[in-house]
Formats: C-alpha cells, structure tokens, sequence
C-alpha cells in the first residue's frame, strides 16, 4: 500500500520525485490544497472508500506511511462491515 500511495504522490505533488515515505509532505511543499484534493479523488477510484479529512486528524495526512496506514484501516473497516 504504502508504495502504490508514494507512487500517487510523486505523480500527483509538486517537486515529488525524491520523496520517501516518512517525508513531510505540507511543510515540504509536496503537497497543498489543490494536490491533497486530487490524491483524496485518486484514493477513493482506486479503493472504492470514502475519506472525509474532515473526520481524520491533520497529522494522518502528514507522511506517505501515514496516509498509508489510514488506507489500510479504512479499507478493513469497509472489509469488516461486509461480513
């Protein structure tokens, strides 16, 4: 997950072809309001999940590993609900 997120990232934010996964993406510049919109759009084609970073603390969206993480949880979540 967390190298098909980097790999959304290096296409979707500014200057990101040498990011890593523990890169600060905001303060770094990587990403802002208009590239967060586009990864939270890409997200939610490729997993079929909604995310509302309304409803997720600041600092879930801070790194790729993060962003990752938070990929998994919802995607299990829509996992367990199914059962």
């Amino acid at each position: 997950m967390e190298e098909e997120i980097l790999k959304l990232i290096r296409e979707i934010g500014n200057d990101a072809e040498d990011i890593g996964p523990e890169q600060e993406l905001w303060d770094a510049g990587i990403l802002d309001s208009l590239a967060f919109i586009s990864l939270l759009e890409e997200i939610s084609y490729r997993w079929q999940v909604d995310i509302q970073p309304t409803q997720v603390p600041p600092e879930r969206w801070s790194n790729v590993q993060s962003i990752a993480e938070l990929v998994e949880e919802v995607l299990a979540e829509k996992t367990g609900s199914k059962k």
